[in-house]
C-alpha cells in the first residue's frame, strides 16, 4: 500500500512539475515576443513641371494666323485681310521673358476698296519676337510683340500697277498659353510698296495693318 501510494505520489509530482514547465514556456514566449511595426510613407507625386519659365529651357513653336478684320478702317487700311503659316524657335531668358526667332510664310490682300478681285500678295517675313509672360504653372496669360522684314515672294499687277509686300514688319498682342497651345490676338502692320508699271519714276508704300487670330503649338526640344 504505501508504495502504491508512493508511486500515485511520485507520478502527481512529475505531472505538476511537466505542467508548470509549460506553462512558464508559455509566458516566457508572451513577455520576450515583440511586435515590431513599421509605417511606410507614400510616394511623393511629381509636382507638374513648370511649362514655360524654366531658364534656358527651348522650344519650337509651329504658328498659323488669320487677319480677321480691319477694326472699322482705323488705320486706313485698304487690304483688309491676311493669312500665315511658319515656325518659330523660342528661348526663355526669364522667369517670365522669352526670346524668339521666325520665318513664315504671309500672304495679304493688295486690291482696290472697290475691286471685285482679291489677288493675295505673297512674302516670308523674318522677325523677331518677344514674349511676357504670368507666372505660374502651365496656364498663363502673355504679351507678345514681333519686328522683322519682309521679304517679297512675286508681285502682283492691279489695273497697271505693280503690287509688292516688302519692307518693315510688326505685330503685338496679348494671349493665353496653356502647356504648350498658344492663342492670342493683335495688330499686324506690313510694308506694300507700289511701283506704277506706266510711270517708272513714280513709287509709293502703303502700311497694311489689320487683327490678327493667331494659334501655335510649342514643343520642348532640351
Amino acid at each position: 500500500m504505501k508504495k502504491l501510494l508512493l508511486s500515485l505520489g511520485l507520478i502527481l509530482a512529475i505531472t505538476l512539475s511537466a505542467n508548470a514547465q509549460r506553462h512558464h514556456r508559455t509566458v516566457r514566449h508572451r513577455v520576450t515576443h515583440e511586435y515590431t511595426t513599421t509605417s511606410h510613407q507614400a510616394p511623393r507625386r511629381h509636382a507638374p513641371e513648370r511649362y514655360s519659365d524654366n531658364l534656358g529651357e527651348l522650344r519650337m513653336h509651329v504658328a498659323g494666323e488669320l487677319g480677321i478684320t480691319d477694326i472699322g478702317g482705323i488705320f486706313m487700311h485698304e487690304y483688309p485681310y491676311h493669312f500665315s503659316i511658319g515656325a518659330m524657335a523660342e528661348a526663355q531668358v526669364g522667369r517670365a521673358l522669352s526670346l524668339g526667332l521666325g520665318a513664315e510664310y504671309y500672304g495679304t490682300r493688295s486690291i482696290y476698296p472697290n475691286q471685285a478681285d482679291k489677288p493675295y500678295l505673297s512674302s516670308v517675313p523674318i522677325y523677331a519676337n518677344a514674349r511676357l509672360s504670368t507666372l505660374g504653372w502651365g496656364a498663363k496669360f502673355f504679351v507678345e510683340a514681333r519686328a522683322g522684314y519682309a521679304i517679297p515672294v512675286g508681285s502682283v499687277n492691279v489695273g497697271g500697277t505693280n503690287y509688292a509686300a516688302k519692307g518693315f514688319f510688326t505685330g503685338a498682342g496679348i494671349g493665353f498659353s496653356c502647356f504648350g497651345s498658344n492663342i492670342s490676338i493683335g495688330v499686324n502692320a506690313l510694308d506694300v510698296n507700289n511701283g506704277y508699271s506706266q510711270s517708272h519714276y513714280h513709287t509709293s508704300s502703303d502700311i497694311v495693318t489689320d487683327v490678327y487670330l493667331r494659334y501655335s503649338f510649342a514643343i520642348p526640344v532640351n
